[in-house]
Protein backbone atom coordinates (compact mmCIF):
# COMPACT_ATOMS: atom_id res chain seq x y z
CA UNK A 1 0.00 0.00 0.00
CA UNK A 2 2.81 2.43 1.15
CA UNK A 3 5.69 1.08 -0.77
CA UNK A 4 8.37 4.09 -1.67
CA UNK A 5 9.91 4.39 -5.37
CA UNK A 6 12.56 2.40 -4.23
CA UNK A 7 10.77 -0.94 -2.84
CA UNK A 8 8.06 -0.64 -5.73
CA UNK A 9 11.06 -0.85 -8.44
CA UNK A 10 12.50 -4.10 -6.35
CA UNK A 11 10.98 -6.50 -8.25
CA UNK A 12 13.48 -9.27 -7.51
CA UNK A 13 16.55 -9.05 -5.34
CA UNK A 14 19.74 -11.63 -5.50
CA UNK A 15 20.42 -12.60 -2.02
CA UNK A 16 23.66 -14.30 -1.92
CA UNK A 17 23.88 -15.05 -5.14
CA UNK A 18 20.39 -17.48 -5.32
CA UNK A 19 17.25 -15.82 -6.79
CA UNK A 20 14.47 -16.57 -4.17
CA UNK A 21 11.84 -16.72 -6.63
CA UNK A 22 9.26 -18.56 -4.04
CA UNK A 23 8.77 -15.53 -2.23
CA UNK A 24 10.06 -12.69 -4.67
CA UNK A 25 7.34 -14.20 -7.08
CA UNK A 26 4.77 -12.55 -4.29
CA UNK A 27 3.23 -9.73 -4.26
CA UNK A 28 5.99 -6.92 -2.45
CA UNK A 29 3.31 -4.19 -0.98
CA UNK A 30 3.22 -4.20 2.68
CA UNK A 31 0.76 -6.62 4.90
CA UNK A 32 -2.29 -4.99 5.58
CA UNK A 33 -2.42 -4.11 9.38
CA UNK A 34 -6.43 -5.09 9.36
CA UNK A 35 -5.61 -8.94 7.29
CA UNK A 36 -6.69 -11.91 9.20
CA UNK A 37 -3.43 -13.65 10.14
CA UNK A 38 -4.63 -16.56 9.47
CA UNK A 39 -3.91 -15.07 5.27
CA UNK A 40 -0.17 -13.71 6.52
CA UNK A 41 2.01 -15.33 3.98
CA UNK A 42 5.64 -17.23 4.47
CA UNK A 43 4.93 -17.39 8.58
CA UNK A 44 7.92 -18.67 9.72
CA UNK A 45 7.86 -21.14 12.88
CA UNK A 46 11.18 -21.52 14.30
CA UNK A 47 10.19 -23.85 17.40
CA UNK A 48 11.54 -24.56 19.70
CA UNK A 49 13.24 -21.52 20.73
CA UNK A 50 11.73 -17.88 20.87
CA UNK A 51 15.12 -15.66 21.65
CA UNK A 52 14.79 -12.43 23.82
CA UNK A 53 16.03 -9.18 22.47
CA UNK A 54 19.75 -9.04 23.60
CA UNK A 55 19.02 -6.53 25.76
CA UNK A 56 16.58 -8.40 27.95
CA UNK A 57 20.07 -10.53 29.14
CA UNK A 58 19.04 -14.08 29.00
CA UNK A 59 21.10 -16.86 28.50
CA UNK A 60 21.12 -17.99 24.64
CA UNK A 61 21.18 -21.86 23.56
CA UNK A 62 20.75 -22.59 19.72
CA UNK A 63 19.19 -25.65 18.97
CA UNK A 64 21.78 -26.15 16.12
CA UNK A 65 24.83 -25.73 18.90
CA UNK A 66 25.48 -29.64 19.75
CA UNK A 67 27.28 -28.45 23.27
CA UNK A 68 23.84 -27.02 24.19
CA UNK A 69 26.45 -24.04 25.82
CA UNK A 70 24.76 -20.73 27.40
CA UNK A 71 25.74 -17.59 25.77
CA UNK A 72 25.68 -14.55 27.64
CA UNK A 73 23.57 -11.82 25.91
CA UNK A 74 23.36 -7.99 26.44
CA UNK A 75 25.04 -5.91 24.07
CA UNK A 76 28.63 -5.28 25.93
CA UNK A 77 30.33 -7.46 28.40
CA UNK A 78 29.65 -7.73 32.11
CA UNK A 79 25.88 -8.10 31.94
CA UNK A 80 25.68 -4.60 30.48
CA UNK A 81 24.04 -3.06 27.17
CA UNK A 82 25.63 -0.09 28.21
CA UNK A 83 29.19 0.88 26.83
CA UNK A 84 31.93 0.35 29.38
CA UNK A 85 33.06 3.94 30.89
CA UNK A 86 36.53 3.84 29.55
CA UNK A 87 35.77 2.97 25.90
CA UNK A 88 32.84 4.91 26.79
CA UNK A 89 34.99 8.34 27.05
CA UNK A 90 37.14 7.66 24.49
CA UNK A 91 34.23 7.90 21.86
CA UNK A 92 33.34 10.97 23.13
CA UNK A 93 36.47 11.94 23.05
CA UNK A 94 36.69 11.22 19.38
CA UNK A 95 33.61 12.71 18.22
CA UNK A 96 34.28 16.32 19.89
CA UNK A 97 37.50 16.22 17.94
CA UNK A 98 36.29 15.03 14.62
CA UNK A 99 37.17 17.82 11.95
CA UNK A 100 35.75 19.44 9.36
CA UNK A 101 37.55 17.97 6.05
CA UNK A 102 37.81 18.63 2.64
CA UNK A 103 37.52 16.30 -0.26
CA UNK A 104 41.76 15.55 0.13
CA UNK A 105 40.95 14.84 3.42
CA UNK A 106 42.66 18.40 4.84
CA UNK A 107 41.10 20.47 7.83
CA UNK A 108 38.55 23.17 6.72
CA UNK A 109 36.52 25.02 8.71
CA UNK A 110 34.88 27.23 6.59
CA UNK A 111 34.26 24.40 3.94
CA UNK A 112 35.27 20.93 5.10
CA UNK A 113 32.80 18.47 5.89
CA UNK A 114 31.98 15.70 8.67
CA UNK A 115 30.99 12.86 6.22
CA UNK A 116 29.37 9.84 7.32
CA UNK A 117 28.25 6.44 4.89
CA UNK A 118 26.38 3.75 5.31
CA UNK A 119 27.06 -0.14 4.55
CA UNK A 120 24.89 -3.06 4.25
CA UNK A 121 22.92 -5.08 1.75
CA UNK A 122 19.41 -4.31 0.63
CA UNK A 123 17.60 -4.10 3.75
CA UNK A 124 20.25 -1.81 4.73
CA UNK A 125 19.76 0.01 1.79
CA UNK A 126 16.12 0.47 1.89
CA UNK A 127 16.78 1.39 5.89
CA UNK A 128 19.23 4.26 5.35
CA UNK A 129 17.11 5.62 2.06
CA UNK A 130 14.60 6.30 4.89
CA UNK A 131 17.07 7.58 6.94
CA UNK A 132 18.13 9.69 4.58
CA UNK A 133 15.18 11.32 3.92
CA UNK A 134 14.24 11.87 7.59
CA UNK A 135 17.41 13.53 7.72
CA UNK A 136 16.44 16.04 4.66
CA UNK A 137 13.51 16.59 6.56
CA UNK A 138 15.24 17.36 10.03
CA UNK A 139 17.77 19.58 8.30
CA UNK A 140 17.22 22.42 10.77
CA UNK A 141 18.53 19.92 14.03
CA UNK A 142 21.79 18.85 12.15
CA UNK A 143 25.30 19.98 12.40
CA UNK A 144 25.24 22.18 9.09
CA UNK A 145 28.78 20.25 8.21
CA UNK A 146 26.93 16.78 8.11
CA UNK A 147 27.07 14.61 5.08
CA UNK A 148 25.79 11.33 4.45
CA UNK A 149 25.92 9.04 1.97
CA UNK A 150 24.53 5.40 1.20
CA UNK A 151 26.53 2.99 -0.12
CA UNK A 152 24.64 0.13 0.46
CA UNK A 153 23.78 -2.35 -2.13
CA UNK A 154 21.21 -4.92 -2.84
CA UNK A 155 22.76 -8.39 -3.01
CA UNK A 156 25.75 -7.83 -1.68
CA UNK A 157 26.24 -9.45 1.58
CA UNK A 158 28.91 -9.03 3.75
CA UNK A 159 31.38 -11.85 2.14
CA UNK A 160 30.48 -9.46 -1.48
CA UNK A 161 31.79 -6.77 0.80
CA UNK A 162 35.12 -8.68 2.35
CA UNK A 163 35.73 -9.31 -1.63
CA UNK A 164 35.58 -5.76 -2.56
CA UNK A 165 38.88 -5.11 -0.06
CA UNK A 166 39.86 -1.38 -0.16
CA UNK A 167 38.24 0.08 -3.24
CA UNK A 168 38.19 3.87 -4.27
CA UNK A 169 39.78 5.79 -1.33
CA UNK A 170 38.10 8.64 0.08
CA UNK A 171 39.47 11.02 2.70
CA UNK A 172 37.12 12.59 3.79
CA UNK A 173 34.60 10.10 5.53
CA UNK A 174 34.80 9.93 9.28
CA UNK A 175 31.88 7.98 10.13
CA UNK A 176 30.12 4.75 9.29
CA UNK A 177 26.76 2.99 10.37
CA UNK A 178 27.25 -0.43 9.04
CA UNK A 179 24.61 -3.35 9.12
CA UNK A 180 25.76 -6.40 7.41
CA UNK A 181 24.56 -9.97 7.51
CA UNK A 182 27.04 -13.24 5.87
CA UNK A 183 24.07 -15.67 3.44
CA UNK A 184 27.07 -17.30 2.05
CA UNK A 185 27.22 -20.89 2.27
CA UNK A 186 30.67 -22.10 4.28
CA UNK A 187 33.20 -25.29 3.88
CA UNK A 188 33.92 -26.99 6.53
CA UNK A 189 36.90 -25.17 7.45
CA UNK A 190 35.04 -21.82 7.42
CA UNK A 191 35.79 -20.83 4.04
CA UNK A 192 33.05 -19.98 1.03
CA UNK A 193 31.85 -22.03 -1.11
CA UNK A 194 31.06 -21.29 -4.85
CA UNK A 195 28.92 -17.56 -3.96
CA UNK A 196 25.95 -19.37 -6.55
CA UNK A 197 25.77 -22.81 -4.92
CA UNK A 198 23.07 -23.49 -2.37
CA UNK A 199 23.40 -23.80 1.42
CA UNK A 200 24.71 -27.81 1.57
CA UNK A 201 22.82 -27.78 4.91
CA UNK A 202 21.55 -26.57 7.99
CA UNK A 203 25.21 -27.10 9.79
CA UNK A 204 26.69 -24.48 7.53
CA UNK A 205 24.59 -22.07 9.49
CA UNK A 206 24.84 -23.79 13.08
CA UNK A 207 25.84 -21.32 15.67
CA UNK A 208 28.26 -20.41 17.19
CA UNK A 209 29.99 -21.59 13.82
CA UNK A 210 28.02 -19.42 12.00
CA UNK A 211 28.52 -16.55 14.18
CA UNK A 212 32.39 -16.92 14.68
CA UNK A 213 32.37 -16.89 10.65
CA UNK A 214 30.67 -13.48 10.68
CA UNK A 215 32.80 -11.85 13.28
CA UNK A 216 35.94 -12.64 11.44
CA UNK A 217 34.54 -11.60 8.15
CA UNK A 218 33.42 -7.79 9.92
CA UNK A 219 36.89 -7.68 11.20
CA UNK A 220 38.47 -8.06 7.73
CA UNK A 221 35.68 -5.75 6.23
CA UNK A 222 36.51 -2.91 8.89
CA UNK A 223 40.29 -3.38 8.40
CA UNK A 224 39.68 -2.62 4.90
CA UNK A 225 37.27 0.12 5.44
CA UNK A 226 40.27 1.95 6.99
CA UNK A 227 42.14 1.74 4.39
CA UNK A 228 39.75 2.76 1.97
CA UNK A 229 39.25 5.58 4.47
CA UNK A 230 42.25 6.75 5.59
CA UNK A 231 40.37 9.34 8.04
CA UNK A 232 37.77 6.79 9.31
CA UNK A 233 37.53 7.20 13.17
CA UNK A 234 34.06 5.82 14.28
CA UNK A 235 31.72 2.94 13.31
CA UNK A 236 28.53 2.13 14.56
CA UNK A 237 27.33 -1.09 14.42
CA UNK A 238 23.86 -2.89 14.72
CA UNK A 239 22.65 -6.28 13.27
CA UNK A 240 19.47 -7.52 11.33
CA UNK A 241 16.11 -6.40 12.44
CA UNK A 242 13.45 -10.16 13.76
CA UNK A 243 14.01 -12.40 10.63
CA UNK A 244 11.03 -14.55 11.63
CA UNK A 245 8.23 -13.62 8.66
CA UNK A 246 11.19 -15.03 6.58
CA UNK A 247 9.79 -17.02 3.11
CA UNK A 248 13.22 -17.62 2.38
CA UNK A 249 14.03 -21.67 1.43
CA UNK A 250 15.17 -23.52 4.04
CA UNK A 251 18.52 -24.01 1.70
CA UNK A 252 19.44 -20.61 2.14
CA UNK A 253 18.00 -19.81 5.50
CA UNK A 254 17.64 -15.92 6.22
CA UNK A 255 15.21 -17.00 8.76
CA UNK A 256 15.11 -17.13 12.85
CA UNK A 257 17.18 -18.43 14.55
CA UNK A 258 19.90 -16.69 12.35
CA UNK A 259 19.24 -13.06 12.77
CA UNK A 260 19.47 -12.97 16.16
CA UNK A 261 22.21 -15.04 16.20
CA UNK A 262 24.35 -13.13 13.65
CA UNK A 263 24.19 -10.28 16.43
CA UNK A 264 26.56 -12.64 18.44
CA UNK A 265 29.46 -11.86 15.65
CA UNK A 266 28.82 -7.60 16.47
CA UNK A 267 29.00 -8.44 20.18
CA UNK A 268 31.67 -10.30 19.88
CA UNK A 269 33.83 -8.07 17.18
CA UNK A 270 33.28 -5.28 19.57
CA UNK A 271 34.22 -6.90 22.90
CA UNK A 272 37.84 -7.80 21.27
CA UNK A 273 38.63 -4.18 20.35
CA UNK A 274 37.17 -3.01 23.90
CA UNK A 275 39.54 -6.30 26.04
CA UNK A 276 42.32 -5.67 23.61
CA UNK A 277 42.13 -9.05 22.92
CA UNK A 278 42.69 -8.60 19.38
CA UNK A 279 45.77 -6.10 18.71
CA UNK A 280 45.08 -5.84 14.83
CA UNK A 281 41.41 -4.06 16.16
CA UNK A 282 43.34 -0.80 17.72
CA UNK A 283 42.26 2.20 16.95
CA UNK A 284 44.27 4.30 19.26
CA UNK A 285 48.30 5.62 18.34
CA UNK A 286 49.92 6.37 15.77
CA UNK A 287 49.01 4.13 12.05
CA UNK A 288 46.20 2.61 14.34
CA UNK A 289 45.03 -0.01 12.11
CA UNK A 290 40.62 -0.06 12.98
CA UNK A 291 38.39 2.71 13.86
CA UNK A 292 36.80 2.89 17.04
CA UNK A 293 33.60 0.36 16.60
CA UNK A 294 30.74 0.27 18.73
CA UNK A 295 27.09 -0.59 18.50
CA UNK A 296 24.44 1.76 17.45
CA UNK A 297 21.03 1.24 17.74
CA UNK A 298 20.31 -2.53 18.65
CA UNK A 299 17.39 -3.25 15.92
CA UNK A 300 16.24 -7.09 16.61
CA UNK A 301 13.31 -7.40 18.80
CA UNK A 302 10.57 -10.18 18.30
CA UNK A 303 8.09 -7.98 20.08
CA UNK A 304 8.48 -4.76 18.02
CA UNK A 305 8.42 -5.95 13.79
CA UNK A 306 4.74 -7.08 13.03
CA UNK A 307 4.22 -9.02 10.15
CA UNK A 308 2.57 -5.81 8.05
CA UNK A 309 5.85 -4.48 8.85
CA UNK A 310 7.53 -6.45 6.14
CA UNK A 311 6.69 -6.97 1.84
CA UNK A 312 6.01 -10.48 1.16
CA UNK A 313 9.37 -11.56 1.27
CA UNK A 314 9.51 -11.14 5.09
CA UNK A 315 12.96 -10.48 4.49
CA UNK A 316 12.65 -6.37 3.56
CA UNK A 317 10.62 -3.86 5.09
CA UNK A 318 7.99 -1.69 3.79
CA UNK A 319 7.90 1.77 4.45
CA UNK A 320 6.49 1.44 7.74
CA UNK A 321 9.26 -0.84 9.02
CA UNK A 322 12.10 1.30 7.50
CA UNK A 323 10.57 4.72 9.05
CA UNK A 324 10.75 2.94 12.34
CA UNK A 325 14.38 1.57 11.97
CA UNK A 326 14.98 5.48 10.38
CA UNK A 327 13.83 6.40 13.13
CA UNK A 328 16.03 4.74 15.89
CA UNK A 329 19.39 5.63 14.07
CA UNK A 330 18.61 9.15 14.25
CA UNK A 331 17.48 9.41 18.28
CA UNK A 332 20.48 7.12 18.79
CA UNK A 333 23.00 9.43 17.04
CA UNK A 334 20.82 12.73 18.49
CA UNK A 335 21.20 11.76 21.67
CA UNK A 336 24.34 9.94 22.26
CA UNK A 337 27.28 11.43 23.47
CA UNK A 338 29.71 9.47 21.22
CA UNK A 339 27.61 11.24 18.21
CA UNK A 340 25.96 14.46 18.79
CA UNK A 341 29.28 16.48 18.78
CA UNK A 342 29.27 15.70 14.83
CA UNK A 343 25.56 15.03 14.13
CA UNK A 344 23.85 17.64 15.64
CA UNK A 345 23.69 21.35 15.42
CA UNK A 346 25.11 22.91 17.85
CA UNK A 347 27.06 19.84 18.84
CA UNK A 348 26.23 18.57 21.73
CA UNK A 349 24.44 21.30 23.31
CA UNK A 350 21.02 20.75 21.22
CA UNK A 351 19.28 18.12 23.18
CA UNK A 352 20.19 19.57 26.43
CA UNK A 353 18.90 23.14 25.44
CA UNK A 354 15.65 21.50 24.08
CA UNK A 355 15.10 19.51 27.12
CA UNK A 356 15.63 22.38 29.28
CA UNK A 357 13.25 24.73 27.27
CA UNK A 358 10.54 21.80 27.62
CA UNK A 359 11.03 21.15 31.11
CA UNK A 360 10.04 24.88 32.63
CA UNK A 361 7.53 27.28 31.83
CA UNK A 362 9.63 29.71 32.82
CA UNK A 363 11.09 29.95 29.11
CA UNK A 364 7.38 31.28 28.27
CA UNK A 365 7.14 28.78 25.48
CA UNK A 366 7.27 25.29 25.70
CA UNK A 367 6.16 22.11 23.30
CA UNK A 368 5.55 18.70 25.40
CA UNK A 369 5.83 15.09 24.71
CA UNK A 370 2.63 14.25 23.62
CA UNK A 371 0.38 11.53 25.41
CA UNK A 372 -0.04 8.41 24.98
CA UNK A 373 2.33 7.42 22.78
CA UNK A 374 2.64 5.96 21.37
CA UNK A 375 -1.00 5.83 20.54
CA UNK A 376 -3.78 4.12 18.69
CA UNK A 377 -7.01 6.21 18.40
CA UNK A 378 -5.97 9.44 19.59
CA UNK A 379 -3.06 11.41 21.29
CA UNK A 380 -3.04 14.56 22.95
CA UNK A 381 -0.18 17.48 22.35
CA UNK A 382 0.66 20.16 24.84
CA UNK A 383 2.51 23.75 24.56
CA UNK A 384 2.82 27.01 25.53
CA UNK A 385 3.18 30.45 24.46
CA UNK A 386 4.64 34.14 26.35
CA UNK A 387 2.32 36.00 24.50
CA UNK A 388 -0.46 36.01 21.81
CA UNK A 389 0.96 35.10 18.34
CA UNK A 390 0.12 33.40 15.24
CA UNK A 391 1.33 29.51 15.47
CA UNK A 392 1.45 26.60 13.60
CA UNK A 393 1.48 22.85 14.74
CA UNK A 394 1.46 20.26 12.22
CA UNK A 395 2.55 16.70 11.89
CA UNK A 396 4.95 15.59 9.13
CA UNK A 397 6.28 11.85 8.46
CA UNK A 398 9.63 10.43 8.32
CA UNK A 399 9.92 11.90 4.68
CA UNK A 400 9.60 15.28 5.22
CA UNK A 401 6.07 15.44 3.94
CA UNK A 402 3.31 17.37 5.41
CA UNK A 403 0.38 15.13 6.77
CA UNK A 404 -2.12 17.17 9.49
CA UNK A 405 -2.10 21.15 10.16
CA UNK A 406 -3.47 21.10 13.75
CA UNK A 407 -3.20 24.82 13.77
CA UNK A 408 -2.45 27.33 11.96
CA UNK A 409 -3.96 30.73 13.40
CA UNK A 410 -3.51 33.49 15.84
CA UNK A 411 -3.27 31.77 19.65
CA UNK A 412 -3.40 33.34 22.69
CA UNK A 413 -0.53 33.27 25.66
CA UNK A 414 -0.61 30.39 28.19
CA UNK A 415 -0.95 27.04 27.51
CA UNK A 416 -2.73 25.12 24.76
CA UNK A 417 -3.55 21.42 24.19
CA UNK A 418 -4.95 19.86 21.08
CA UNK A 419 -5.38 16.06 20.13
CA UNK A 420 -4.38 14.25 16.43
CA UNK A 421 -6.38 11.11 15.87
CA UNK A 422 -4.37 9.79 13.05
CA UNK A 423 -6.01 11.10 10.08
CA UNK A 424 -3.84 13.25 7.35
CA UNK A 425 -5.31 16.76 5.93
CA UNK A 426 -7.67 14.91 3.55
CA UNK A 427 -9.14 12.52 6.41
CA UNK A 428 -7.48 9.48 5.37
CA UNK A 429 -5.99 7.26 8.14
CA UNK A 430 -2.02 7.61 8.38
CA UNK A 431 -0.20 4.31 8.54
CA UNK A 432 1.38 3.20 11.22
CA UNK A 433 5.18 4.66 11.97
CA UNK A 434 7.32 7.11 13.38
CA UNK A 435 6.03 10.67 12.73
CA UNK A 436 7.56 14.44 14.07
CA UNK A 437 5.59 17.37 15.31
CA UNK A 438 6.59 20.76 14.37
CA UNK A 439 5.47 24.25 16.53
CA UNK A 440 6.77 27.29 14.58
CA UNK A 441 5.75 30.44 17.12
CA UNK A 442 7.98 33.27 15.11
CA UNK A 443 11.35 32.69 15.49
CA UNK A 444 10.87 29.68 17.63
CA UNK A 445 10.64 26.24 16.61
CA UNK A 446 10.43 23.19 18.38
CA UNK A 447 10.03 19.54 16.90
CA UNK A 448 9.46 16.16 18.61
CA UNK A 449 8.82 12.80 17.92
CA UNK A 450 5.62 10.43 18.08
CA UNK A 451 4.73 7.14 17.13
CA UNK A 452 1.45 5.85 15.43
CA UNK A 453 0.63 2.27 15.94
CA UNK A 454 -2.35 0.40 14.63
Amino acid sequence: MYASVVSRVLAAVMLGGVWLTSCFSQNHECQRADTPSSTLKCVSNFSPITPLPFIAGAKYVSVTDPTKTPFATFLYRDSSNQMPAQHRTKGEALARALKRLSANGNADVANGKLAAIAEGMSNTRDEMNAFNALLKGRKSELNPAFTFENLSQGGCDLLCWVDKGASAVNKQVQIALVKHSNNRPQKPDGSPEDPNSAFPDKASKSFPKHARITKAQLKTRVLAMKQQYPNLKMVFFTSRVFGGWSCAPTGNDYREPVAYEEGFAVKWLIDDQITGRDPELRFEGPNAPAPWIAWGPYLWDAQKWAQNLFKADGVHMCDEGTGLVSQMWFDFLLKDNTARPWFAKSGATLVEERESANATFATGFALWQNYPNPFNAQTEIQFALAGPGVVKLAIYNVQGQLVRTLWHELAQAGAHQLSWDGLNDFGQSAPSGAYFYKLEAGANVFTRTLMLLK
